[in-house]
């Protein structure tokens, strides 16, 4: 049997004409492009950098170039690069490059007797506290040190969750009690407002003005809350969508989900309802069943951390890029797994929660020290206005500031003038490298 179908290497050699086109294909459609148009769209420096604006960001083979920094996250001089420091500095803002050791205080919260506090939430002046002690009290508070409530609404409390409507009370059975601290009066809802049982919700996160979606890995077991009314709506997700986490953040929602069968980080776009909630896919993560996402205290940041059973990459939102984050063998392989972020700032613990290793990085992953000290025992971090939040069993151990106490909290240090920090990108083209025009 005879066909015409020739191989690429079977055709005739390319003439130089820049009018031919290629075949580019995305999800949907088909398209075609000349060479010409690919040639126009590419900046083509000259030997100097010519035709590049200082920021601007290439991709070469990976070298050493006399006008260029390397995009690997490195602290650089200022003097090295005036211009480069200042647009670095006025398009991202501060970078963390540390914290504070002297700075730790520590205190008594709620209030004194409470001998473990497990867990904190925070929204709008408002703190949600879970002690592992004391009948597992949770406790609502203001910054001012108003009690708004304080006791046990069910016997196996278990995770807090923020979003930006409202704070959130788990059980360990799946049931969700509701903070409403935005509206005219702050209350806590003794009532639960989703009854879960025991299906297994994994996340919360806020689709709209006083609107909460609970995500599920089970497609027909979603929620939509209304804060407001203290009252939620039981719906089905669309595309057989399993969600293993969610996180928001800057008013977008991120997810490490499997949809029609493919495992990936998303971005989920709600509409109106659970039915018509969209999925787009950013990374696909293979041959996986389940997944992490970071947590974000404060719903601002400009990174989402992401992995299989731990995090395994950091997400760019701004750029769009994806970077590796490096674990340490042995560290990192819990399934039950908890991390906090915000933009550069990562910190990771093993199950059961910072029984063992903890671990903080201020490069995206990429290099790793202990967090703030607070002697043995079980922890938990969380990030908040500029300051690391550790909460655990009341202690008097390693004590920089303040007295015994069950939460502890060191301020968050930056980069001075003198320094700024280069972007981190990485290739996915073998031989090649991200660099930045000084």
């Amino acid at each position: 049997m005879t066909t015409n179908k020739k191989r690429p290497s079977d055709l005739a050699a390319w003439d130089g004409d820049l009018s031919a086109n290629l075949h580019v294909h995305k999800p949907g459609s088909s398209m075609r492009v000349s060479l010409q148009e690919i040639v126009d769209a590419v900046p083509v420096p000259d030997a100097s950098g010519g035709g590049l604006a200082t920021g601007d960001i290439i991709q070469r083979p990976t070298g050493t170039y006399d006008d260029y920094f390397e995009c690997d996250g490195s602290i650089k001089l200022s003097a090295e690069a005036p211009a480069l420091a200042a647009a670095i500095r006025t398009a991202v803002g501060p970078i963390a490059d540390g914290y504070s050791v002297e700075s730790g205080f520590r205190y008594q919260a709620p209030y004194a007797g409470w001998e473990h506090i497990s867990d904190m939430a925070r929204l709008g002046g408002y703190t949600l506290y879970k002690s592992a002690s004391n009948g597992l009290y949770t406790t609502l508070i203001s910054d001012a040190g108003e009690i708004i409530y304080s006791g046990a609404p069910s016997t196996s409390m278990g995770k807090l969750f923020a979003t930006s409507n409202a704070l959130y009370a788990a059980t360990t059975t799946f049931d969700l009690y509701l903070a409403d601290v935005l509206g005219a009066t702050p209350s806590f809802n003794t009532t639960r407002v989703v009854a879960a049982g025991s299906s297994y919700f994994t996340g919360i996160v806020s689709v709209k003005p006083g609107f909460d979606l609970v995500v599920s890995n089970t497609p027909a077991n979603f929620y939509l809350i209304d804060v407001a009314a203290g009252t939620s709506v039981k719906g089905t997700a669309p595309q057989s969508a399993v969600v293993y986490a969610a996180e928001e953040t800057n008013g977008r929602i991120f997810a490490v989900a499997r949809v029609n069968n493919v495992t990936g980080l998303y971005e989920l776009v709600f509409k109106d309802s659970i039915a018509d909630m969209d999925f787009k896919v950013i990374e696909e993560l293979y041959g996986w069943s389940t997944g992490v996402i970071s947590t974000i205290d404060e719903r601002n940041s400009k990174t989402i951390y992401f992995g299989r059973k731990s995090v395994d990459y950091c997400y760019h939102i701004e750029t769009g890029s994806i970077t590796s984050v490096d674990r340490l063998v042995g560290t990192f392989n819990a399934v039950d797994f908890w991390c906090t972020a915000k933009d550069n700032v990562l910190i990771v613990s093993e199950s059961p929660y910072e029984a063992g290793r903890s671990l903080i990085s201020f490069d995206y992953g990429k290099t790793w020290q202990t967090p703030p000290d607070f002697g043995a025992g079980v922890k938990k971090y969380r990030i908040y206005e500029g300051e690391i939040y550790t909460v655990a069993a009341n202690s008097d151990v390693n004590l920089v500031g303040g007295t015994t106490g069950t939460i502890q909290t060191n301020a968050i240090t930056y980069i001075g003038s003198d320094h700024f920090k280069l972007p981190a990108l990485t290739s996915k083209a073998q031989g090649h490298s991200y660099y930045v025009k000084k």
